[in-house]
């Protein structure tokens, strides 16, 4: 295990594997207590993330897995070669591109392959590191790596924002179902979108006829509905995948919005077989 400090951020760089996969040969399924990289040399991969999204990673795209997800994989094309980085980010961790990572469970950010393109070499790089005596240098080496992979992905972060924020409310919707898991409110998607506060509540109203609140509230609300019919995954753990951190303040939006209890909801309508 390769521990290594970024700009005051404890970082676990547990392993670096390459392998193909085959239709006889599946990922998973699994749910690992670390970051997971994923980079698709080859082929294309199908990946059910926490028995709910199927999600399609193309050659050259990156799937960063976050700790504690379920997920399973497996080959779309005939053959399909993948990579994985399990590494850790410890609680607290300050310092970029790590620090926003910190504390992040049950949930996943899909890159497409022009994202991916531009650290096809990174990861190349490390991989060939990984299997090399762990000498100072290259330990330093593979910490600079790290710090690029990571650090171009948060970068495309950025421009999805940016993309999202000139496709309007339909696009802002769209990646709102992909971070339910995030700490989410109005005063962030009003950033997202490049509007003050006041014009895009008001905005948001009067396209959709409900708050930015509610309509956010309603959207986990349904996740978290899903989850618990068709999975068997723990109150707590649907509850933080759907943005709520606090298994308290979960019970008490479930019961508002449904008139019971998670459990008692699952009771009564959970998917048999």
């Amino acid at each position: 295990m390769l521990v290594v400090w970024l700009n005051g951020s404890m970082v676990r760089i547990i392993k670096h594997l390459l392998g193909e996969f085959h239709d006889s040969r599946a990922i998973g399924p699994a749910v690992w207590e670390c970051f997971d990289l994923f980079y698709v040399h080859e082929g294309e991969v199908l990946v059910r993330v926490n028995d709910l999204e199927d999600v399609v990673v193309e050659s050259k795209g990156v799937l960063l897995l976050y700790p504690d997800t379920l997920f399973r994989g497996y080959t779309v094309a005939e053959v399909s070669k993948v990579s994985v980085c399990h590494f850790v980010v410890e609680y607290g961790a300050a310092g970029e591109p790590f620090g926003r990572l910190a504390g992040k469970v049950c949930g996943y950010e899909l890159y497409a392959g022009s994202r991916g393109v531009l650290i096809e070499d990174y990861v190349r790089r490390s991989l060939e590191l990984a299997y090399q005596e762990q000498s100072g240098l290259v330990v330093e080496m593979r910490r600079a790596l790290l710090t690029l992979m990571v650090g171009e992905l948060e970068r495309g972060r950025h421009v999805e924002a940016l993309e999202t924020r000139r496709g309007g409310l339909g696009d802002l919707l769209e990646w709102l179902g992909r971070h339910l898991g995030d700490k989410i409110g109005p005063d962030d998607m009003a950033e997202l979108m490049g509007y003050s506060v006041s014009h895009f509540r008001a905005l948001f109203r009067r396209e959709l006829g409900i708050s930015p609140y509610q309509y956010l509230m309603e959207m986990r609300m349904e996740r978290a509905g899903r989850l618990l019919r068709e999975t068997s995954r723990a109150i707590k753990e649907v509850g933080r995948t759907v943005g709520y951190g606090e298994a308290a303040h979960f019970y008490r939006a479930f019961r508002r919005y449904y008139g019971c209890t998670p459990g008692g909801y699952r009771e009564k309508y959970a998917v048999v077989g």
